[in-house]
């Protein structure tokens, strides 16, 4: 995200706005979006997968590299619908009020159905099950330290 997103944004502080075109901005907004979504869902996975090796270790670490290629294939898959959405009409990439960047429009009325998707499925439910299956872990490992 650095590597693509700050030189963008210095040009476009360097410009006073963004200047670079329609296609640059969709272009970063896809990647922006895409990469951001993967971070979102990789944290997501990695709780999931310390909660499956905590309850089932015998399993998880022998087949350990099944169960994180399967996470790495679900997280990526989901960084992908996130970032296409717009690309296919359902939301739409432009360039951020403050002009340094583009990413998916939140601000028009006609944006808010795919601003509400990315709140939930984007924020809310990865929020959740990392709260739960850190609330799992921590339960499970203060049964094994009372025993």
């Amino acid at each position: 995200m650095t590597s693509f997103g700050l030189p963008s944004e210095i040009l476009a502080a360097y410009f006073h706005g963004w200047k670079l075109g329609y296609y640059p901005c969709l272009s970063l907004g896809f990647l922006m979006t895409f990469l951001g979504m993967g971070v979102v869902y990789f944290l997501m996975s990695l709780s999931v997968q310390r909660c499956l090796i905590l309850y089932y270790p015998t399993y998880f670490c022998i087949h350990g590299h099944k169960t994180a290629s399967i996470l790495i294939g679900f997280v990526w898959f989901m960084a992908t619908i996130f970032a296409i959405l717009p690309l296919l009409g359902f939301g739409v990439y432009l360039p951020e009020q403050s002009g340094l960047t583009c990413g998916p429009c939140f601000e028009h009325e006609n944006c808010f159905a795919y601003g509400k998707f990315l709140l939930i499925l984007g924020f809310f439910v990865p929020l959740i099950v990392m709260i739960i299956s850190g609330c799992i872990i921590v339960a499970k490992l203060k049964e094994v330290k009372f025993k």
